[in-house]
């Protein structure tokens, strides 16, 4: 249970790069800030996301593939692999992944 002098402030700058049609980058920069009148954490890390996708149906609006993640903190090697099927309803999307 969170006390009532808890703050957090969670931000992440991100660039992402379309590689080729069904394959795109992204290289994020995450800035995390918490605090309570006891501790204070300022919590940076970098992380590179590759996501491709295998399959998506001849102009539809569901797809399967695969996502990779790599992510840098001071005390942080982070490594995750994930598969996710995706399904665009206009400008909504619903994705399912399993880690």
């Amino acid at each position: 249970m969170r006390t009532d002098d808890f703050l957090r402030l969670d931000t992440r700058l991100v660039w992402t790069h379309g590689v080729t049609r069904t394959v795109e980058s992204q290289l994020s920069l995450d800035l995390d800030w918490e605090r309570t009148d006891k501790t204070e954490l300022f919590d940076p890390k970098l992380s590179n996301v590759w996501r491709w996708t295998t399959w998506r149906t001849p102009g539809g609006p569901f797809a399967v593939g695969g996502l990779a993640r790599l992510s840098l903190a001071k005390d942080l090697f982070e490594v995750e692999g994930r598969l996710f099927a995706d399904l665009e309803v206009g400008r909504v999307l619903f994705a399912l992944n399993v880690a």
